[in-house]
């Protein structure tokens, strides 16, 4: 969705979700509750919001992409691009026993890591693709670029957040952690 509604329902949905995790509950659970809270809201308004969540242990790089109706996620790796989709529905309506896509990714270090909302993507996502595949700058400055790349491929008609993250400290297989 956009707007003051659509931007409204996601800001509750963030909020709740922080607060579950921050609390200590995993994503899946957390994600399920989230889920069952906003069925019985039945939203008047229409604004089911995508979930796009990467959880990741900086320690190991193991890491978790959870999607619930969210538009694709990337992962570059050794200059290779690999496409994450989802095919689950939004939020509040998903299924209460259905749990969130979840796809597990071993991040090392230089991987990057970008996630966008559907409003980036208008006119398909190959020019993303291609644009991850050759850039080697800092996240902040592609998380720029894809936003102003977009409004050529019909982005920025709806809303539009681009999230990237690239992984630049791992440990060595001889470090021990406490």
């Amino acid at each position: 969705g956009s707007g003051d509604a659509a931007h409204a329902e996601a800001a509750m949905t963030i909020r709740l979700l922080g607060q579950f995790l921050r609390a200590g509950v995993d994503p899946t659970p957390a994600l399920k509750t989230l889920n069952t809270a906003l069925q019985l809201q039945r939203n008047e308004n229409g604004a089911f919001p995508a979930v796009d969540l990467l959880a990741l242990r900086k320690d190991t790089g193991h890491a978790a992409l959870y999607k619930y109706g969210a538009a694709a996620s990337y992962l570059k790796h050794h200059g290779r691009v690999t496409r994450y989709v989802s095919h689950s529905l939004p939020v509040g309506l998903q299924e209460a026993a259905d749990t969130p896509e979840m796809q597990t990714l071993q991040l090392n270090k230089g991987d990057t890591v970008v996630l966008v909302s559907d409003g980036v993507l208008i006119e398909g996502d190959e020019w993303l693709q291609n644009l991850l595949a050759g850039w080697s700058g800092d996240v902040d400055a592609l998380t720029a670029q894809i936003l102003r790349e977009s409004e050529q491929y019909g982005g920025k008609q709806d809303d539009c957040a681009v999230i990237a993250v690239q992984v630049e400290n791992m440990p060595t297989k001889n470090s021990r952690h406490v």
